[in-house]
């Protein structure tokens, strides 16, 4: 018989390693997936010399009185770090598991509201410090809020180190520490603050004070993830009408 006759399923067909690595982008959750993505996307065009990576870091004269405001988000995803694939994976991995915990599982709005407030927490101290990259400071914040929601978790660290989730952020500072990195860990220990005061407001002060919170998502940020969730469903929708 003929493949191509009616009625048979041509979705058969052997799939492209391009397709399986589309599905595995795709599988990644919204929030996670933009960090990941505008993370690895400045490292290719730093590394290639498309742009001058100086342009991404935290100077403060740059952004007043220089008005260049968007090293306020570029540092936050900029990879120039001697750990830039440690901090990748662990983007990847505890961005993707909080934004799925119970926490935050189907509340992208809610997600993001945590990501740019630890963004905020960050961003002074971290001006005051004279840090110009933040993405690490992110990434602990991230590791800290997840540690906390899973204190009785057993989590497996390197070469099969395994122990409670609660200590996961400070074993992270003394292995890093123990293979070469600067002391004091500045940029981590300014990622567990923005973490715990959002895990203090969110958390700690609602479950001692009756539910009372003192920090909530604001409207429009339901609405532009609402937007950008119809966006994705109408590519979806475009691409399988292509095939």
């Amino acid at each position: 018989m003929n493949g191509n006759q009616p009625g048979n399923n041509n979705n058969l067909a052997p799939r492209s390693p391009l397709d399986d690595a589309k599905a595995w982008f795709e599988s990644i959750p919204l929030i996670t997936r933009s960090l990941f993505a505008s993370s690895f996307a400045l490292s290719l065009a730093a590394g290639a010399k498309v742009v001058d990576p100086r342009l991404f870091v935290l100077f403060g004269n740059k952004i007043y009185p220089g008005l260049e405001v968007w090293r306020l988000v570029t540092a936050f995803v900029y990879p120039l770090n001697y750990g830039y694939l440690t901090l990748l994976y662990f983007l990847y991995t505890y961005s993707w598991q909080l934004e799925t915990s119970p926490q935050f599982n189907g509340r992208k709005a809610d997600y993001l509201f945590f990501v740019l407030f630890a963004m905020a927490a960050i961003l002074p101290v971290s001006l005051y410090m004279g840090e110009i990259i933040l993405l690490e400071s992110l990434v602990v914040s991230m590791l800290y809020v997840w540690s906390m929601n899973n204190k009785e978790q057993e989590v497996s660290f390197f070469f099969g180190l395994r122990f409670k989730a609660l200590f996961l952020p400070w074993v992270y500072i003394i292995f890093d520490f123990l293979t070469g990195a600067p002391f004091p860990p500045i940029p981590k220990l300014i990622g567990i603050f923005a973490g715990h005061l959002y895990y203090f407001f969110d958390t700690i002060y609602p479950e001692n004070n009756g539910g009372a919170r003192l920090i909530s998502t604001p409207a429009f940020l339901y609405s532009l993830v609402g937007r950008i969730h119809w966006l994705e469903v109408w590519v979806v929708l475009e691409d399988h009408q292509r095939e």
